[in-house]
């Protein structure tokens, strides 16, 4: 994989996605907050899964133009975002 390729995807997706990253942030910080408050103890495991789904859909699968990226990076980010 080219790095400059790689980073201009970084680039690309950081560009676009700044508003859904700060939403997915407080979503997280939020999750952490109520799980480790005992009020919803799977609200931290849920919200990781959110995340890995939200970035190999849409780094991996949508921005990304290297094969390694659409062939095992989104597989294995699917893979945790269903799994957590």
């Amino acid at each position: 994989m080219d790095v400059q390729a790689f980073w201009i995807v970084i680039g690309t997706y950081n560009q676009h996605t700044i508003a859904a990253q700060a939403v997915l942030l407080v979503f997280l910080v939020c999750s952490v907050i109520l799980s480790y408050q005992r009020k919803n103890p799977w609200m931290a495991k849920f919200a990781l899964g959110i995340a890995n789904l939200f970035i190999g859909i849409v780094f991996f699968a949508w921005y990304g133009t290297e094969p390694i990226q659409k062939y095992f990076a989104l597989p294995l980010y699917l893979l945790c975002g269903g799994l957590f």
